[in-house]
């Protein structure tokens, strides 16, 4: 307290943002300046009608872009240990293509319960990437683009390829009338459960299972003496496609 009682002034600053259309604007502004995740803001209900207006406009502004990406393959079915070539394109929704985008390929099989990755790339100058690739059973895949401040993440469409397994059958290329010959066969990939039919000159003899080896056994009588053929018929499954064998030929004597 001044004890002569004379008049004392002073000055104080004050900065205020009203509630209004450029005071939002100018907060939100932050988010994309500082790459924030967003903001919040506490009114008593005095704020102006258009502010609300002034964030939304600027979130379009600095929304990611959408990514778009197509999915092609030259085959829709190989055979097992066969290559098939996988292709993509990744463009904006104006269909400008997005190069340099970090792009991963992912499987997903019977035995999987989600996505899995297997391979990564970059598109070239025109959004595009194409890799050869290998499985083993039947699987969907799809490629997907990485996510960054400035794009969201896109996925393809989800592509199923088919795969008919292969056969080994040693048969022996001569064998004696009436005598009865034991043969093991095997199924790759390694798969049990997969259902197959033997044929001698076109007509099932039996019809029989792999076991956890992909191994199945049959044995063959042959009544008449020439020239037979044998082939394997495979049943579709889960982990595989409906499929033949080569023809087998064996000289009866």
């Amino acid at each position: 307290m001044d004890p002569t009682n004379s008049a004392i002034a002073c000055t104080a600053t004050r900065k205020v943002w009203f509630p209004d259309e450029r005071s939002y604007a100018a907060r939100t502004n932050l988010v994309g300046k500082y790459r924030l995740g967003g903001i919040a803001v506490w009114t008593f209900g005095m704020e102006n009608a258009a502010a609300m207006s002034a964030v939304r406009e600027i979130a379009k502004s600095i929304a990611p872009d959408q990514v778009i990406g197509t999915i092609s393959t030259d085959l829709a079915e190989i055979s097992y240990g066969s290559t098939f070539n996988l292709a993509a394109t990744f463009k904006l929704p104006d269909k400008t293509p997005v190069a340099a985008l970090n792009v991963r390929f992912e499987i997903k099989n019977s035995n999987d319960s989600n996505w899995r990755s297997l391979a990564a790339g970059i598109t070239d100058a025109t959004g595009a990437i194409s890799v050869p690739v290998v499985i083993g059973q039947k699987s969907l895949i799809r490629l997907v683009s990485e996510g960054s401040w400035e794009r969201i993440e896109g996925i393809t469409a989800e592509k199923s390829i088919s795969v008919v397994p292969k056969v080994i059958l040693p048969l022996p290329t001569s064998i004696k009338v009436g005598a009865t010959y034991p043969i093991s066969g095997q199924i790759m990939p390694n798969a049990q459960g997969i259902k197959l039919s033997v044929l001698q000159d076109g007509k099932s003899i039996g019809s029989f299972t792999t076991d956890t080896n992909g191994l199945f056994n049959f044995a063959i009588t042959p009544t008449t003496p020439g020239i037979h053929t044998y082939q394997i018929a495979i049943e579709a499954g889960v982990k595989n496609s409906a499929g033949s064998s080569e023809l087998f030929t064996v000289l009866v004597r």
